[in-house]
């Protein structure tokens, strides 16, 4: 995306626009790298948000809501002692870099008044929420930086100064007219190493429009083309990867317009930036699960090749039974002997290999021995087979529930299937009443609500906390999915076929054309052995096309 010192000031002049003369009445941290100002201005209030992730640092103000922490971190309450009730002043770029920087006015508990910069630095994996007085001496910060780990520091107590520009230079700056008169060469590399904050996007559309911009070298062309490229008008906009102030023309691709720079960063990056954190939340319970998946298709795969040769058994048995019927024979040291298979139709020869060292009726006995244990193998074996098939089943359900995951608040009650599954150990880490709350799907059909479990820790709590006893219960046979509630124990044919629609999609058979769904009374549903798994009686079954019906949907969390 391009989130550079090019876009930056356009972004700076709607920031001030908006919120300018605006009063912060209310700071949030709802990530530990995201930090969200409800302004008033107006007659307005307005969110602005920052998030200095190291995968998609932005700042920008949005309309969808975020959920809280219940105890706020030590950077938000910070904040709040210092600049809650203050005025923004203005939005300013810092350093002609990526830096964006607040000017606030605050009153102290004697009413006296402070000057504070709220310091935004937009870097990658460098990105920063800073919080400094009027002399720029450094109150708190969302990432300290010890001396030891960088060549500055960010720190409590310390002076702000800004990251060094080792030599490069702004296009915004004096200095940056003079590169007429250069002999720049390739355009790239002399960018790359003279000139900073440019994203690769804003630079390559730089260099296409240098290719037709007037001038008879490539440092003239360069130089009118950055000249154009700042009195474009700007006509925000957005595609599915990236948001613009206006139109690339190097990007051969469809654009969206916006109402403004902040709506279309919204519109482009919130979704992305909403998956990868869901994604790093999740990461160590994917790994746990990748792990127990490939663990348990091996012991799968381990003991059905044993039962295979377990079916030798019957052959060492056969081997024993034939022994025995020709033990008056005299066999000395052979090693094998041919008999009649008495067993068969045709008595056709069978030859049987032997220990020279002992009699028919010692071979016989072997035999038996060796069938006795490959009888009693074949069925240990059949029972741990069961039991990782049933695993495999279970793990392959958390996987869909993972891919499905659209908020914290599932991922914990993932966190914790996996705990209950053994995959991952229980900590005690996490304050409880900390824990945010995840909520099932709701829909309103017909004048009936239906709901729909997101996860084993929902479908728990729907079928046998939340619903009851006379209402109706569906779930796909046979295989695993969520499952469905219907709030009555009457509801018409149309509420049990959109309501089979929803079991069938929320299921791991949501991509057949046909499902076969169940569907009886919660009063029916018996639990049976580990979380979410039930047994159930006195069903009807009906055959459905999945579908997740979203224009249905009711929201009833906050994303």
């Amino acid at each position: 995306m391009p989130f550079d010192v090019f876009t930056l000031k356009y972004l700076i002049r709607e920031l001030n626009e908006s919120l300018s003369d605006g009063k912060i009445v209310k700071i949030n941290q709802p990530e530990n790298d995201e930090l969200v100002l409800s302004v008033h201005t107006k007659g307005n209030t307005l969110r602005l948000s920052v998030s200095c992730s190291p995968n998609l640092p932005r700042i920008n103000i949005v309309t969808a809501k975020s959920t809280n922490p219940l105890v706020a971190p030590s950077f938000c309450m910070s904040l709040r002692k210092h600049i809650s009730s203050g005025i923004i002043n203005g939005f300013s770029l810092l350093n002609n870099d990526r830096i964006i920087c607040i000017d606030i006015t605050a009153y102290g508990e004697m009413l006296d008044k402070n000057e504070y910069f709220l310091i935004f630095e937009l870097m990658g994996r460098y990105s920063n929420i800073i919080l400094t007085d009027s002399t720029k001496r450094i109150i708190s910060c969302c990432k300290q930086i010890p001396f030891l780990d960088s060549s500055r520091q960010i720190m409590a107590g310390v002076f702000y100064e800004p990251p060094a520009t080792n030599g490069k230079i702004s296009i915004f700056s004096d200095e940056f007219s003079s590169i007429e008169s250069k002999q720049i060469g390739d355009i790239k590399a002399y960018a790359g190493e003279y000139l900073m904050g440019f994203s690769t996007q804003t630079l390559t559309e730089i260099i296409y429009r240098a290719e037709s911009a007037q001038g008879n070298t490539n440092a003239e062309k360069f130089y009118n083309a950055v000249y154009a490229m700042n009195n474009t008008p700007i006509e925000p906009c957005f595609n599915d990867k990236d948001f613009f102030v206006f139109p690339y023309k190097s990007i051969d691709c469809q654009y969206t317009k916006a109402d403004g720079i902040s709506d279309a960063i919204e519109k482009s990056l919130l979704t992305r930036e909403q998956s990868l954190r869901i994604k790093g939340k999740s990461k160590y319970v994917v790994s746990a699960l990748k792990n127990a998946l490939n663990r348990t298709e091996k012991k799968i795969a381990l003991q059905t090749q044993k039962l295979f040769e377990c079916q030798k058994a019957d052959t060492y048995k056969l081997y024993g039974d034939l022994l025995l019927i020709n033990s008056h024979q005299k066999v000395k040291n052979a090693d094998k002997i041919i008999v009649n298979n008495v067993y068969d139709a045709n008595s056709a020869e069978i030859e049987i290999p032997l220990d020279n060292t002992k009699n028919l009726t010692q071979n016989s006995q072997e035999y038996y021995k060796k069938y006795t244990k490959l009888k009693r193998t074949a069925q240990n074996v059949e029972t741990m087979l069961d039991e990782n098939k049933r695993l495999l089943a279970s793990l392959q359900n958390v996987k869909r529930e993972l891919d499905e995951a659209r908020t914290e608040a599932e991922i914990d009650d993932i966190k914790t299937e996996a705990v209950l599954l053994g995959l991952t150990p229980k900590t005690n880490t996490v304050n409880k009443k900390q824990k945010t709350v995840s909520s099932p799907h709701r829909y309103s059909f017909d004048g009936f609500d239906i709901i729909v479990g997101k996860n084993n820790i929902q479908n728990d709590k729907l079928t046998f906390s939340d619903s009851k006893k006379n209402y109706t219960w569906l779930h796909v046979k046979n295989y695993h999915g969520s499952h469905v509630v219907i709030g009555s124990d009457a509801p018409s044919k149309e509420a049990i076929v959109f309501a089979a629609e929803l079991a069938a999609y929320y299921s791991e058979l949501k991509s057949d054309a046909k499902v076969t769904v169940d569907y009886t009374l919660v009063k029916h549903v018996k639990k049976n052995g580990a979380l979410g798994n039930v047994t159930y009686t006195n069903y009807s079954s009906i055959q459905v096309t999945p579908s997740n019906h979203a224009e249905l949907l009711v929201f009833n969390y906050q994303y």
